[in-house]
């Protein structure tokens, strides 16, 4: 996904939702101000991330890349968690190793 973007300054291919939230996360120690990568993955993910996140099916040990597929696109993407509205997820190599549910109240 990252080649596809480098070599046009855009997104020309289809990519799953999972390719551009692990892209984002993999993307979170660049400096991007002069670069348009963070909202063209982010605008590409609004067409092919699910809206209706299943966060029951989120499990210790699932690939980043499932999580993606099954949650969607999260509101904040780091190197090691992602924050959706209900759920924090973090991984360690690339696997969920922590979920937490998040209370408002």
């Amino acid at each position: 996904m990252l080649r596809d973007w480098l070599a046009n300054g855009s997104l020309r291919q289809e990519h799953s939702c999972g390719a551009l939230v692990v892209a984002l996360g993999s993307l979170s120690y660049w400096h991007a101000g002069y670069s348009t990568v963070f909202s063209d993955i982010r605008n590409a993910s609004k067409s092919v991330c699910t809206t209706r996140p299943a966060f029951s099916r989120i499990s210790v040990g699932m690939s980043n890349a499932a999580v993606a597929a099954a949650a969607g696109m999260p509101r904040r993407v780091g190197p090691q968690c992602w924050l959706y509205s209900a759920r924090r997820v973090c991984f360690t190599g690339g696997r969920v190793s922590l979920v937490q549910y998040v209370t408002h109240g």
